[in-house]
């Protein structure tokens, strides 16, 4: 199984919503990756949000779409509820307010240190 997840902040680093599901697997990964990019632009858009930082069939709903590097400490916590799917065999997908109970934790750590 390929797992994928993405996390929604607001400006001040707090978690509004977050998303987990599970896929089968690929031979390639960057085709594993792409379909996990598709399915959290798609998750994105039916909520009704409009710019996204982050495919030029699924971005054409958007009003704009911007690329961005981020370093895979920024995104731990979203990577950390991907690997729950292979690791402890989390195969239910979901969608939900806020943060897993579970990375609450360091969550809130993440939200003071990119404030200060």
């Amino acid at each position: 199984m390929v797992g994928a997840a993405w996390i929604l902040r607001d400006h001040q680093g707090n978690v509004l919503f977050h998303s987990r599901d599970a896929f089968t697997p690929s031979w390639y990964r960057l085709f594993a990756e792409l379909r996990c990019i598709c399915w959290a632009l798609q998750s994105i858009h039916d909520m009704g949000f409009r710019d996204v930082v982050l495919i030029k069939e699924v971005c054409s709903g958007f009003d704009s779409v911007t690329f961005e590097q981020k370093s895979t400490y920024s995104n731990s916590i979203a990577r950390d509820i991907a690997r729950s799917v292979t690791q402890d065999g989390r195969f239910h997908s979901y969608l939900a307010l806020g943060g897993p109970v579970w990375l609450h934790n360091r969550i809130q750590e993440e939200a003071i240190s990119n404030v200060c």
